[in-house]
């Protein structure tokens, strides 16, 4: 027995010695192999592109917060993904940048402002639309939480504008990883992503089959219209001038065959293709018109979209009382009397010029007029703004509506369709956080071909849109319908809180539309569509008589002003034949010829000593 006991602790001796032996070799191994200092990410992310352009430098300085960059990192956590996120930004771009950054708070892009005050103020929740009062980001408040249990259109409108509206939110969370993937803050537009969301650089450590990373890593300021794209899509300023016109939502149309595959799988999405914009069709970008200042603000408080800094048509190619183009406008330059435009791709073009000869340029009657409203050659009109949020009850209702123009929001209703159990959920696009209920949309009807006029805010005549056609649904958690399709309205009793307002439409033409598209026509003059004076117009046909404009200054056509244009004067019928035959007629390639120009016309690429390029014909 003791010599048993004696064997049993030399064995128990043996292995304490062993375990002590193991725990100071491990101990040794962990000084010979000390923890990587993840300051150094190129030991990982070997092939990684550089930032770009003037970001060519360490990662740590974009990366890393200052206070950090000087400490050993044990880990990613101090790495920042996106550096130019909106709460990032002031620190990182900030020393570069700051005038940008400062300029950049007030601007739309930021705030939209625009968006956020006349929805409140049309749907009774706010006073005016402009100044703006609220804000998505800059120095202007937030919107606030709407009440728990709304019962008007006033209450719910926050809540519409937080989880449905600003999806464009330059802090919108999870742009990254939902269609059409876009970055967040700076990178919003300075970052570029593919259409399939995933990484296609040189990175080896990057998995390629996850959505969430731009295109390449870096930084550029050479942005491409599909960037532009990724927020100016769905029948607003921008795809316009790309020919894209969104299909309504109804799987009937998302489903069209065209050719071999439905209208959805085609790669530009569901929409009709229709004609573009002539500076498109040339082959020049957003950007080559739409500056710094336009894009990213001047530093004032910009409450509306027609208000923002811009290069205008008159300033390319003059217009009344302005001859010539705005020779400081870069890009723009003369040459022996002839005026070009140099674009972003670095090729020239001849500009054409305003002609005071033509008919329409009469200023005696269309001086008032932006160049628009008649060159325009189609605008997008969305109908009948049908928004229902839903709480709780039946989704089936919504099984021919599952195309809602927004990813993240099909796949929570898809969810829904199949499990009938499950609690509706959605982001708040501000927040961040996760709420239950979801907002819903269908349209009356959507065209292309009505054109309505009225005045913009600083009484040029223009086209407008119906922006605002709302009708308010809600339905409570339990499946109660608590609002039916109500119509909001203005404070104080100023009517219904619909609403057209001028716009710009990016559709142009070289040549302005024929003049029967706006003289004698009642939707033009604002009448709406009236085949007979005896006939009441019924729900759908009301729609296409506009609504007072939601910011102060602009308005509709006073009687006086569609009698003028509905019965327009006796020299009516003599310009409209001069318009026809100037339609017939090549007159320019004549008068190019006589002058020696043919190389120089335009939509051609100028090949004159000042800049060589090639001679083919600009654009696809």
């Amino acid at each position: 027995m003791l010599s048993g006991l004696a064997g049993g602790r030399a064995a128990w001796s043996f292995a304490v010695w062993c375990l002590l032996l193991g725990l100071l070799a491990v101990g040794a191994g962990c000084r010979e192999t000390p923890v990587q200092d993840h300051r150094e990410c190129l030991t990982c992310h070997e092939g990684i592109e550089t930032a770009g352009t003037g970001h060519d430098r360490d990662c740590a300085c974009c990366h890393v917060l200052a206070e950090n960059r000087g400490r050993f990192l044990e880990n990613h956590d101090p790495i920042l993904s996106n550096p130019a996120s909106l709460d990032m930004a002031g620190r990182i771009c900030a020393p570069c940048h700051q005038e940008e950054l400062e300029a950049f708070q007030t601007g739309l892009h930021l705030s939209l402002a625009g968006m956020i005050n006349q929805t409140r103020f049309l749907f009774g929740a706010q006073d005016r639309a402009s100044p703006p009062i609220f804000g998505a980001g800059g120095p202007l408040k937030r919107p606030p939480m709407s009440p728990a249990d709304p019962k008007r259109p006033a209450e719910l409108v926050d809540d519409l504008l937080r989880r449905k509206c600003l999806r464009c939110h330059l802090g919108a969370p999870g742009s990254e990883k939902t269609f059409p993937y876009r970055g967040r803050g700076c990178a919003a537009c300075h970052v570029l992503y593919a259409s399939d969301g995933r990484y296609h650089g040189d990175d080896q450590v990057l998995d390629r089959s996850r959505t969430g990373y731009p295109k390449i890593h870096g930084l550029t300021a050479s942005i491409p219209d599909s960037q532009c794209l990724k927020c100016h899509r769905p029948n607003y300023v921008g795809s316009d001038a790309h020919g894209l016109f969104e299909r309504d939502y109804d799987s009937f149309f998302q489903e069209a065959v065209l050719g071999a595959e439905p209208a959805k799988a085609k790669p530009w999405g569901p929409y009709h293709i229709l004609n573009r914009d002539v500076h498109i069709e040339s082959g020049l970008g957003c950007l080559d018109c739409h500056g710094q200042a336009d894009v990213m603000g001047d530093g004032r408080l910009a409450g509306f979209a027609l208000n923002s800094p811009g290069t205008t048509c008159e300033d390319c190619h003059g217009g009344f009382g302005k001859p010539d183009p705005n020779s400081a406008i870069p890009g723009i330059a003369a040459e022996n009397g002839i005026w070009f435009f140099d674009g972003r791709d670095g090729r020239r073009r001849r500009l054409p010029l305003f002609r005071p000869d033509t008919p329409s340029h009469d200023p005696t009657v269309h001086s008032r007029l932006r160049c628009s409203a008649c060159h325009a050659r189609w605008t997008a009109h969305d109908y009948g703004l049908s928004l229902q949020r839903q709480d709780g009850g039946d989704f089936r209702v919504w099984t021919y509506l599952v195309e809602q123009g927004d990813s993240r929001l099909e796949a929570e209703l898809e969810e829904l369709l199949n499990n009938p159990e499950r609690t509706p959920l959605s982001l708040d696009l501000i927040s961040g956080r996760t709420d239950p209920g979801l907002w819903l949309k269908g349209y009356r009807f959507r065209r292309w071909e009505h054109l309505v006029l009225g005045l913009d805010h600083r009484g040029r005549i223009s086209l407008m849109r119906p922006l605002h056609q709302y009708r308010i649904s809600y339905v409570d958690d339990q499946g109660q319908v608590i609002l039916d399709s109500v119509a909001p309205e203005r404070t104080r009793g100023r009517g219904r809180g619909w609403a057209f307002m001028p716009f710009v439409p990016h559709t142009t033409g070289s040549r302005g539309r024929p003049c029967e598209t706006c003289h004698g026509s009642s939707l033009a003059a604002g009448l709406g569509l009236r085949w007979r004076e005896d006939l009441q117009a019924g729900p759908d046909l009301d729609l296409l008589r506009p609504s007072p404009p939601a910011i102060a200054g602009m308005r509709l056509l006073r009687p006086e002003e569609r009698s003028r244009l509905l019965s327009p004067g006796r020299g009516y019928g003599a310009k409209t034949f001069e318009q026809r035959k100037s339609l017939l007629s090549p007159l320019n390639d004549g008068l190019n010829e006589a002058q020696g120009l043919n190389n120089s016309q335009p939509g051609k690429v100028w090949t004159g000593p000042l800049k060589q390029a090639a001679s083919e014909q600009v654009g696809p």
